[in-house]
């Protein structure tokens, strides 16, 4: 398997520096197997799937009204 991408190296520090949009694994007949995220994107989109399966899991729960949430307050 190799990383599909372009590029840029800074050779005096010796980092990598991504210059396009997505980065993916491909194996060898050049099918796209795996991404590479940024870290910061990765839990943005963990966070959000279970903000999702939170509001899944209570999907038929009764919803209370913003008036009765005041009155009980």
């Amino acid at each position: 398997m190799r990383i599909k991408t372009d590029f840029r190296v800074f050779p005096e520090k010796g980092d990598y520096v991504a210059v396009t949009h997505e980065q993916y694994v491909v194996n060898e007949n050049g099918e796209k197997v795996a991404i590479i995220l940024p870290i910061e994107e990765y839990k943005k989109m963990k966070e959000d799937l279970h903000d999702l399966a939170m509001f899944a899991e209570r999907r038929n729960e009764k919803t209370i009204s913003f008036k009765e949430i005041k009155r009980k307050i």
